[in-house]
This record gives C-alpha cells, sequence and structure tokens, in this order.
C-alpha cells in the first residue's frame, strides 16, 4: 500500500489536522494488540512497515517546503494507523551519529498523524540542531519506534530501578523535582550498562548524576522498531526529475 493512501496535500491555509482526522472516536487496537497478542501484532507491524516509514519520509520533504507535516487522511489507512498511538522518530548520520529525534511518550491522537508530526519535528523542530536541509537529507537514515503503553514501576529508588532493567529490551522514563526525561531501547546500543543507562538519563532531564535521586519515579516499556535507512535518497532524486 502507498504512503499516498493516507496522505493528501493539505489545504492553502488552516490545520490540517483540522480535517483529515474524521472522526473522534478514540481506538485501543495498538495496546490491545501489544498486550493480548504481541506476535498478532509484529505481524501486522512487518506488514504496513514500509508505509510507516513512507509517511514518516514524506512528512519531512513536505515539510521542507512547508514547514508543517504532511496532513493524513485516516479513514483511507489501515485499522493500525488510524487507532492511537506513540511514536519516536529517530534521523542518524551514516555513521551513526545523532541528528535528530522527537517523540510521544504516550498514545494520544492516530498513530499516522502521531508519526506524521514527529517526523517534521524531529528533522526541523529539535531544539538540539538547526533545522535539516535537502541536501543533508539525502545522506540521512530513518528509522520509526512504536512505544508499548509506559508501566509506572512500584519501586521509586535508583537501586530497585536498576534490578528491574532488562538492557537491549527494555526503554525508560523517569521523573523527579519536576524534571523528566526518556531513553528508547536503542540507546543500550551506545550505553551496555544499567548504571551508565541510568546516569546519562539523569543528565538528560538535568537531574544530578553525583548522587541518588529519591524518590524516582520511572515508567518501563518497550518499542517496535522500523529501519529506513537511506529513506530520502531515492525520493529526492523522484522530485528533482
Amino acid at each position: 500500500m502507498a504512503a499516498g493512501g493516507c496522505t493528501d496535500m493539505p489545504r492553502p491555509s488552516g490545520d490540517p489536522q483540522q480535517y483529515a482526522l474524521k472522526t473522534a472516536r478514540k481506538t485501543t487496537v495498538i495496546k490491545s494488540l501489544m498486550q493480548q497478542n504481541p506476535g498478532a501484532f509484529r505481524q501486522q507491524l512487518e506488514q504496513h512497515g514500509a508505509l510507516l516509514a513512507d509517511i514518516a519520509a514524506q512528512s519531512i520533504l513536505h515539510g521542507l517546503q512547508s514547514h508543517r507535516p504532511i496532513a493524513i487522511r485516516t479513514e483511507r489507512c489501515p485499522p493500525l494507523l488510524r487507532a492511537d498511538g506513540a511514536s519516536f522518530v529517530t534521523l542518524k548520520h551514516a555513521n551513526g551519529r545523532l541528528r535528530g529525534c522527537i517523540g510521544s511518550y504516550q498514545a494520544h491522537k492516530p498513530l499516522a498523524i502521531d508519526l506524521a508530526d514527529n517526523a517534521c519535528k524531529a528533522a526541523f523542530n529539535d531544539p538540539r540542531f538547526a533545522p535539516c536541509t535537502a541536501n543533508e537529507l539525502a545522506g540521512l537514515d530513518l528509522s520509526l519506534s512504536l512505544l508499548s503503553p509506559l508501566q509506572l514501576m512500584k519501586v521509586q529508588n535508583e537501586a530497585g530501578i536498576l534490578a528491574a532493567l532488562q538492557p537491549g529490551r527494555h526503554g525508560l522514563a523517569i521523573q523527579a523535582d519536576g524534571k523528566r526525561a526518556i531513553f528508547l531501547p536503542i540507546v543500550w546500543q551506545e550505553l551496555p550498562e544499567p548504571r551508565q543507562f541510568l546516569d546519562r538519563l539523569k543528565a538528560k532531564a538535568g537531574l544530578p548524576t553525583n548522587r541518588k535521586i529519591e524518590p524516582l519515579r520511572a515508567w518501563l516499556f518497550t518499542t517496535h522498531l522500523v529501519n529506513a535507512p537511506k529513506a530520502f535518497a531515492g525520493r529526492l532524486k523522484a522530485q528533482a526529475a
């Protein structure tokens, strides 16, 4: 299924989501599949992985000119993409260096819309980087992470959090003193030790790393990853043709 089935060119003015989203009914398809039948969820994700990547890439290319995400026609999307979902979009250089990463902690809008919004923000609104340019996009890799519902941990101390963490599997969100931060499971590739993982996450949140923070609220989650290396090179050539 081509991404054109879910996307449409925006109208000259107004918020594209005001006319792209045709129903306010909330769905729990993603949450139910993740929790009750993860195998079926992975199968659907694999089936629609190319479509998810195409929506993200199209939204970024659209943002080059419009400075806004592409409009999504949810009624044209498969059920998985119409359901509320939480996504993160990551852009990296070929050498693995981060170029942008923006996402949603919790599901609050249809996955296709959430993905299109976060893709555009990752490319142009990540406060750590200047907006991406067309020349730069050609060499970037795109990856999408679909988050499971966050599970609040009963423990609120660092020892308990470290004991529960499963390297390579769990993502972690923390909150203390009005500050919060999140690491996706993919970060384990760079920070394989739980203590290092937690300390760097504390630093990201603006919390001190030279002492234990207690109470420290923490949430565990998992992600399903869709990789799209060199997602933009062919599309940019097609646009230029």
